[in-house]
């Protein structure tokens, strides 16, 4: 929101989220102390903000007060959901055969026509070698039967159980295993009997997603646009595991992996569409949240609820409904909001690569791209002389023209700049090239998705043959994307493949956001070069602290 220049940065929630943060790591880095007497020592610093609260002049003492006692009880309350760890018998065994029974916590998607099942689950019964495995997480890749096995499924096992150790020398998967306080892996076994294949509703939402799947694909199996029926659909849905591994790579290395799978652009693309949707069928502002957002929950449950899609939607649900209700909103507050209600359901989304890209990319956008377009509109202003009641239609289109364009710049150069210490560290890639890439890429996938919504629908109507006429044209937008990745790629210096250490490359996050936070103090926009010397200064210090992979 602006006034008269003036930028209104709300947010109440923004301390919460920084303290919120600040006690979850604390839980991880301080871990095995009880929560109970941590949360007690919380209690004298929030007696001192409730006596400070009435009086006069102890501003500062009282957020020094209340910031204390809400770190203390987040650090608690990170304790309490971390479950304890393994028995040190089973921690350091050694890996060995092992028949249990297992409830599915979470599936991932496994390759077309793939007889392997793979995912996390709960062990429930520990028939062989010991019942004190019972209770504990397991990651599982095992040989499976043609039927998929869906949340809550339950089936039995004979395979080995590999530990995780917890030394830190755990990356990639197990690492992500381990976040998420899974000590265990299964392989080399195979699924003997399924006593449950998942719930009624899990089994629904898997058939529409299949039915879906079918339809974005439809017309490209087996032609030459397979590649493109199967993006399409990826893109659509989530599901990566259509795409060939050398075509995720390249979306890796060009910094656009973001365009091909459920997050916060498919959603606003989504929440757009059902929004003009509703307002061509004149439903009042006040009610539109209920049926838009009751469309995009079923959207984000059919997709697999994936994580990334989750976040975005809840995003969606604060802004959307603070509007509806006729309520002061904000973005900023939205994601702040939204970063609360993960936090608290699930706390060990903080240590996930993708919880970290997603806020980490909006938060930028939201802090530095939105005032650095809002800067360079009011320096580059065209006819700046000639009074506006004067302008011609020709004025109209080329202001708007150059404004979408400095907006897309803006948009575009804060979310590579937020993204860029998290995938040096996490993918070993910086892809500078990826400011005027994503330019051109993200209306496409705009167009691309809003396109792919109107196939769904249509199939969902029993119009799928008109379907398969739109398909055609999510064709060419796709054959464009990939002309520009392509093209990208080519050039020399779009890309460094440089590795930075997972944790350096988190630690760059909290100063980059203070200082931005600091730029907006007084409220007025302080012009477009101190972003543009944060985001070079940031690029060239990863260029020097990363080490070429």
């Amino acid at each position: 929101m602006s006034e008269g220049g003036v930028l209104r940065l709300r947010a109440p929630l923004l301390w919460p989220v920084g303290c919120l943060v600040g006690g979850l790591c604390l839980a991880q880095w301080v871990p095995g102390m009880p929560a109970v007497p941590v949360a007690c020592c919380g209690i004298p610093p929030a007696l001192a903000a409730v006596w400070l609260a009435g009086r006069d002049g102890g501003a500062r003492s009282w957020t020094c007060c209340w910031c204390g006692a809400a770190l203390i009880l987040a650090w608690a309350y990170g304790l309490g959901r971390t479950p304890p760890p393994p028995e040190a018998l089973w921690r350091d065994a050694p890996p060995r055969e092992v028949l249990l029974d297992l409830e599915v916590i979470r599936v991932f998607d496994r390759e077309a026509g793939s007889r392997f099942q793979s995912g996390i689950a709960r062990i429930t019964n520990a028939a062989y070698p010991s019942e004190t495995l019972a209770g504990e997480r397991t990651g599982f890749f095992l040989y499976g039967p043609n039927a998929r096995i869906a949340h809550r499924a339950r089936f039995r096992t004979r395979a080995v159980l590999y530990p995780i150790a917890a030394s830190g020398d755990a990356e990639g998967f197990e690492q992500f295993l381990l976040h998420n306080h899974v000590h265990f892996q299964l392989r080399q076994g195979a699924v003997l009997a399924v006593e449950r294949t998942g719930n009624a509703w899990t089994r629904i939402l898997q058939g529409r997603r299949d039915r879906f799947t079918e339809w974005l694909r439809a017309g490209s199996v087996d032609t030459p646009h397979d590649l493109h029926g199967r993006a399409f659909a990826g893109m659509l849905l989530g599901r990566r595991n259509l795409l060939p591994e050398t075509q995720r790579n390249r979306f890796l290395r060009s910094g656009v992996m973001h365009l091909f799978a459920i997050s916060g652009l498919h959603i606003m693309a989504m929440a757009l569409t059902v929004e003009r949707a509703l307002a061509l069928a004149r439903v009042p502002t006040r009610w539109r949240p209920v049926p838009g957002l009751l469309v995009l929950g079923l959207y984000v449950a059919i997709t697999g609820s994936a994580p990334s899609a989750v976040r975005a939607f809840l995003m969606v649900v604060f802004f959307w409904s603070a509007r509806g209700w006729e309520r002061q909103h904000a973005s900023l507050a939205a994601l702040c909001a939204s970063a609360v209600a993960v936090l608290l359901w699930q706390p060990q989304q903080l240590w996930s690569p993708g919880f970290q890209l997603s806020y980490s990319v909006v938060g930028s956008i939201l802090l530095l791209g939105l005032p650095l377009a809002r800067a360079w509109r009011e320096r580059l202003r065209l006819f700046r002389d000639l009074p506006r009641e004067n302008w011609s239609r020709w004025h109209e289109r080329q202001e708007r023209a150059v404004r979408r364009f400095l907006d897309l710049l803006a948009i575009s150069w804060s979310a590579t700049l937020g993204s860029a210490p998290l995938t040096a560290a996490y993918f070993g890639v910086i892809t500078p090239g990826a400011v005027l890439l994503n330019m051109l890429l993200v209306p496409l996938a705009g167009l691309a998705v809003v396109n792919g919504f109107l196939v769904m629908l249509a199939g969902s109507a029993g119009l799928s043959f008109v379907g398969a006429t739109l398909n055609r044209s999510a064709w060419v937008i796709l054959s464009m994307m990939f002309g520009l990745i392509d093209g990208f790629l080519a050039v020399p210096g779009f890309f460094w493949e440089r590795e930075l250490a997972p944790g350096l490359g988190r630690c760059l996050l909290p100063p980059l956001f203070v200082w931005l936070l600091w730029l907006r103090r007084t409220g007025r926009s302080p012009g477009p070069a101190p972003y543009l010397w944060t985001g070079a200064g940031l690029f060239g210090l990863l260029f020097l602290l990363a080490a070429p992979s």
